[in-house]
C-alpha cells in the first residue's frame, strides 16, 4: 500500500467518529417521550395526594368546629339550669356596704362583720395572696360556710388573680358540701369557661357531673362523667377513676 492510498483511508476512518453537533448530541440524549409522560404524570399523581390530604384537613377542622360549638351550647343549657336552680335556693344576705374609703370587715357563715373566734381574711397589705391563705385555712379547719363566703369575696375582690381557678374550684367543692349544689354546677361550669385549660379543669369536669346529680340531672351527669376522657385525654388516673366511680353510684348506662 502507497502513501497516497494509506493517507486517504485514515482520513475516511477519522471521518466516522467526528463528534457530532451539539444540537445533534441533545437530540440522541433527551428521554423518550413516554418518560417525560411518567414524570409528568408522577408529579400529577402527587399533587392529588396533597390536595386530598389538604382536603382531609379542611374537613377534620370543620369536625373539631362543629363539636366544639355543640360543646358550647350544652355549657350553656347546663350553666343556665345551675343559675335557674340556684335562683330558687335563694340568694345569701349581703351585708351592708361600709361607708366611702372603710374597708369592708371579712364575711363570717352568718354574712355579718367577723367576730373574735374568726380567722381574718386579707390582712392588711397581704393582699390576693393572703386573702386566699386565709380562705384556705378556713378549708382546712372545715369551716364550710365561712370558707364560702371567703372564696367568694375573694373571687369578687381578685377576679383575676392566679389564685382565681383555685380558689373557684375550692367554692365549687365547698358547695357540694353544703348541698348547694346548682350554685356547684356554675361555678364548675364558670370554671371550666373561664380558664379551661387549667389544671383542675379535668377535676372540675367531673364535679360539674357530680353536681348535677346533685341537682337530679342524671342523664347530663352521667354524659358528663362518659366525656371525660374526649374532654381530657390526659386526665390523672385518679380523676378518671373518680369519674367511673361516680358513674357507678348514678347507675349510668
Amino acid at each position: 500500500m502507497n502513501l497516497k492510498t494509506l493517507l486517504v483511508a485514515t482520513v475516511a476512518v477519522m471521518a466516522t467518529v467526528v463528534p457530532l453537533p451539539a444540537h445533534a448530541q441533545s437530540v440522541t440524549s433527551a428521554p423518550p417521550p413516554s418518560e417525560n409522560l411518567t414524570r409528568l404524570q408522577s408529579r400529577v399523581d402527587e399533587l392529588e395526594g396533597l390536595l386530598r390530604e389538604a382536603t382531609a384537613d379542611s374537613e377534620r377542622l370543620s369536625i373539631e368546629l362543629r363539636r366544639t360549638r355543640a360543646e358550647n351550647t350544652r355549657l350553656q343549657r347546663l350553666l343556665d339550669d345551675a343559675l335557674a336552680a340556684q335562683q330558687q335556693q335563694g340568694a345569701a344576705p349581703q351585708a351592708d356596704a361600709p361607708p366611702p374609703g372603710q374597708r369592708a370587715a371579712p364575711p363570717t357563715a352568718t354574712g355579718g362583720s367577723a367576730g373574735p373566734t374568726a380567722f381574718p381574711l386579707g390582712d392588711a397589705g397581704g393582699g390576693a395572696a393572703q386573702a386566699f391563705r386565709d380562705a384556705r385555712r378556713l378549708l382546712d379547719a372545715s369551716r364550710w360556710p365561712e370558707a364560702e363566703l371567703a372564696l367568694t369575696g375573694f373571687l369578687r375582690e381578685y377576679a383575676d388573680a392566679p389564685d382565681a381557678p383555685e380558689a373557684r374550684y375550692f367554692l365549687g367543692r365547698t358547695q357540694i358540701v353544703l348541698g348547694r349544689h346548682g350554685d356547684a354546677a356554675a361555678t364548675f361550669l364558670e370554671l371550666l369557661r373561664k380558664t379551661p385549660t387549667s389544671p383542675r379543669a379535668p377535676d372540675a369536669w367531673v364535679r360539674l357531673g357530680m353536681s348535677l346529680k346533685g341537682m337530679g340531672e342524671t342523664a347530663q351527669a352521667c354524659t358528663t362523667f362518659r366525656d371525660l376522657p374526649l374532654k381530657y385525654p390526659s386526665a390523672t388516673a385518679a380523676v378518671r377513676q373518680l369519674a367511673l366511680n361516680e358513674a357507678r353510684a348514678a347507675q349510668c348506662r
